[in-house]
């Protein structure tokens, strides 16, 4: 991530942001259903294609490789999202080549199958690579993703498709309940004037994380589905690092405009998990497949993300919520590029790490579960 500069405070008309049912579900096997959140995914050709020598792992083994540990759990949930970072696209050349340090793109066949096979369905586009080839990259990777079958969210062709949130209504034992997740990256000098990244009224891009039409998403969402569980799924902080004060100071302000709870990713490495005016912010997921060489020894980050499942019920008087997140080693220097959920000494640094690094006087730590399921260990905690 780049230099943080704050949100315009000037009052901005904006689009209204039209949202409507994207996707339903229907449970059929038992009372509850889940729904996956996962932190940056790429395939990374722009990395491995220029690995200096060493093996690429795309053309050695293949793309479905780097996920085949996560296969079972991605097809044992009801709904995965993704933080796609990466454009799908075919085109020569980024123009920002030789401009911008590093320019991410996707085979445009060959990684949305792999996406696909492996059950991920809905994906976020709010992210600072999503505009590497700029709108012609843009536009091509959601003509890709049409041609697959995703639905995505946090970007398009001008800023009332970018803002738009993907919203689900899932069936539950014959009870609807309805949820939706909003994209957005954060705002930031150098993507707004030299990359041009984020969408207007009159031109495609990223959705900017702008309190005024987030506040104004989330009343469109509400006036339409009043019971609307709301995520913020924010793309924010910097590289490597543990929240930044920035980060803090817009997950208290967001939290107060109705979203249920926050799933943050950015950072490339888990961040700390905190409660803001009585909302739970997991700041950081970090990545869940993203084939890079990574930089977590050089700048002495933790080698972990984590993956978050939203677990919804009706408990016979009102729908509950509660997120379990599941630790994953993510350093693919450790892991020869295939993620995998933490053993139990690692699981026990995870949570002493996210101990220690608490600031907030309003986390109930003992409100943070800890457990082990058939598919590893795991924090929880209840958002509803």
């Amino acid at each position: 991530m780049s230099t943080e500069t704050n949100p315009p405070s000037k009052k901005t008309d904006f689009p209204d942001t039209g949202v409507g049912i994207d996707l339903e579900l229907q449970n059929k096997s038992s009372s509850l259903v889940e729904v996956l959140f996962t932190g940056d995914i790429s395939h990374g050709e722009n990395y491995q294609s220029k690995n200096y020598g060493k093996s690429n792992v795309l053309c050695d083994k293949g793309y479905d490789y780097s996920l085949e540990k996560m296969k079972d759990m991605l097809y044992s949930v009801d709904l995965a999202i993704g933080n796609l970072e990466t454009p799908l696209t075919d085109l020569p050349l980024s123009p920002f080549h030789g401009i911008k340090f590093y320019v991410h793109w996707s085979d445009i066949e060959l990684s949305p199958a792999a996406l696909r096979a492996h059950n991920i369905r809905v994906v976020s586009l709010a992210n600072n690579h999503t505009m590497d080839y700029s709108l012609d990259g843009l536009y091509q990777t959601l003509e890709v993703l049409e041609k697959f079958g995703f639905k995505y969210f946090g970007a398009g062709k001008n800023i009332r498709e970018a803002a738009k949130p993907f919203i689900s209504r899932l069936m539950i034992d014959g009870k609807s309940f309805t949820f939706a997740v909003i994209g957005a990256f954060q705002e930031l000098k150098n993507y707004r004037e030299d990359y041009d990244a984020y969408a207007t009224e009159t031109h495609g891009g990223i959705n900017p994380l702008n309190f005024e039409l987030l506040e104004e998403t989330v009343r469109t969402i509400k006036s339409g589905y009043p019971d609307a569980f709301i995520v913020f799924f924010p793309h924010w902080g910097k590289n490597y690092k543990w929240k930044t004060e920035r980060q803090v100071l817009i997950a208290e302000r967001i939290t107060a405009t109705g979203v249920d709870v926050i799933i943050g990713h950015g950072a490339h490495m888990l961040q700390e998990l905190e409660k803001r005016n009585d909302r739970w912010v997991a700041f950081g997921i970090g990545n869940f497949m993203f084939n890079s060489q990574g930089r977590y020894f050089q700048k002495n980050a933790p080698p972990f993300s984590l993956i978050a499942a939203m677990r919804i019920y009706h408990d016979g008087k009102a729908f509950r919520v509660h997120f379990r997140f599941y630790p994953v080693m993510t350093d693919n220097l450790l892991t020869n590029y295939q993620t995998r959920f933490v053993d139990a000494s690692q699981f026990d640094e995870v949570c002493r790490l996210l101990e220690d690094k608490n600031t907030s006087p309003e986390t109930p730590l003992d409100e943070i579960g800890r457990g082990q399921d058939e598919r590893g260990y795991f924090l929880e905690i209840k958002a509803k």
